[in-house]
């Protein structure tokens, strides 16, 4: 796999960055996203809707807003797996 590349949101806010790691061997893009856990007790009620199957439909949710200046290098990643002819996906 190549090297990982970050993207921090326009906020500013660490909690708010994207990871990509392009995998050539699969010509694919792998996104890693960091929740923010928002302390102790807000794990804690987590834990407990957890345990009572009380989450959400979907899952958490937060938002990143991808700066002007990293336009260019999301662009030249995703060429990455365009102009890559190695993949074994069907779809």
């Amino acid at each position: 796999m190549n090297k990982p590349e970050y993207f921090e949101c326009e906020c500013s806010d660490c909690g708010h960055v994207l990871r990509f790691i392009y995998d050539e061997e699969h010509n694919e893009i792998y996104t890693e996203v960091q929740l923010v856990s928002g302390g102790f007790w807000a794990r804690v009620k987590n834990a407990i809707r957890y345990m009572f199957k009380l989450n959400l439909k979907y899952g958490a949710w937060d938002c990143t807003m991808i700066r002007k200046e990293d336009v260019p290098r999301l662009i030249e990643l995703l060429q990455k797996v365009e102009n890559n002819e190695i993949s074994d996906r069907s779809d």
